[in-house]
């Protein structure tokens, strides 16, 4: 009897071009998940289902990590009598090689990391005979035996009639990240927001006071009550005493922010008004239907690589209880509803279908069975 749990860890290191007071490209990749998962609905056999709504109760994750990443893989595996679904993320694989449709990774590389050494565990597809290979590395070099703590892993196993890999790959269109091409506009964007967060600080009310207006302490240091308020000017006049509040730039800096933020969601394919703020720019109606439609495609590209990975992820897992001798069908198939609010604004269709009950176009039962389903 084996029980079904998802992998309780799972590779989340971020891209080192992440980093920013914006975290943009994190952002990015949430809202395009978001967008892309809501209200997923999908089911599969009942064997298979327990493990697999639970990896879809993190699937908002888990989608935003291939987005920020480009690719990721889902890779179910057994530990005693428990079967998990671990998300490894480029840092730790390696696709070596691709079929000629580049949709089937023909050998692939997985690495894990431990006390100064590296296990490679190797997975090749060649024809109908799939091979598992395990080795470990030190300082570079390959070990002529397994390390104590990695010691159950065979070093090679062979399983015929096995077509599929062991995991699935979910990545985008390119295998790039989604942010790629706005890479430039959002390090125009987080040198803009540092001359805001600057136009801040250096525009902080002051008070210029001579230091000999306060008492020293034990050490011969000026006590100052609010070193954050008053700044000490060695000077001769002891009555200097001078106010400085300077005025802020802040909405020249803010609207030049603005519309770096708008460049950007253009370049990803976001709605307007995802960062930016709608309210400095306007837009006919014409170019808010062609961004809802670009987004729209976007999403639906997002939906289909993440339906096509969940179900050879599926068929993964049937053949990993396969091979454990826990199910003789190897096959699995699920079906999906994704969410397409993208495109449909549900407020206003409901509107035009009122406009035409009222007209008599339709009556009150198709308006109900419409909106209700």
């Amino acid at each position: 009897m084996f029980l079904f749990k998802k992998e309780p860890q799972t590779d989340t290191q971020m891209p080192p071009d992440t980093a920013g007071r914006l975290n943009l490209p994190v952002a990015i990749a949430s809202e395009l998940s978001r967008l892309a998962t809501l209200e997923l609905k999908s089911q599969t056999d009942p064997q298979l289902d327990g493990v697999y709504q639970d990896f879809l109760t993190h699937i908002l994750r888990h989608t935003a990590l291939g987005l920020l990443h480009g690719m990721v893989i889902f890779k179910p595996y057994i530990r005693g009598k428990q079967l998990y679904i671990h998300v490894a993320t480029p840092q730790n694989f390696k696709i070596l090689a691709w079929d000629e449709t580049h949709r089937i990774p023909l050998v692939t590389e997985f690495y894990e990391f431990r006390e100064g050494f590296v296990r490679i565990e190797r997975h090749s597809l060649e024809k109908d005979v799939y091979t598992v290979t395990n080795f470990a590395m030190q300082d570079g070099k390959i070990m002529e035996y397994m390390p104590s703590f990695w010691s159950g892993y065979a070093p090679v196993t062979h399983i015929s009639g096995c077509t599929k890999p062991l995991f699935s790959v979910f990545s985008t269109w390119d295998g790039r990240p989604v942010y790629e091409k706005a890479k430039p506009l959002i390090r125009e964007a987080e040198q803009q927001f540092n001359r805001l967060i600057w136009e801040f600080e250096s525009g902080e009310r002051a008070l210029y006071v001579a230091d000999t207006a306060f008492l020293k302490d034990r050490t011969g240091k000026r006590k100052v009550p609010d070193k954050r308020l008053y700044r000490l000017l060695s000077t001769s006049q002891d009555d200097l005493f001078q106010d400085w509040t300077p005025t802020l730039r802040q909405s020249a800096i803010i609207e030049g922010l603005n519309c770096i933020l708008e460049r950007i969601e253009d370049s990803c394919a976001l709605a307007r008004g995802t960062f930016s703020d709608t309210n400095l720019s306007v837009r006919t109606a014409t170019e808010l239907k062609m961004a809802r439609h670009r987004t729209y495609a976007t999403v639906k590209g997002v939906q289909t690589a993440l339906a096509a990975a969940l179900r050879q992820l599926l068929i993964a897992c049937a053949n990993m209880l396969c091979l454990y001798g826990a199910r003789k069908n190897a096959g699995a198939e699920a079906v999906f509803q994704f969410d397409d609010s993208v495109l449909r604004d549900k407020s206003s269709e409901l509107s035009d279908m009122l406009s035409l009950l009222d007209k008599g176009v339709l009556t009150k039962e198709e308006v109900r069975t419409w909106w209700c389903g």
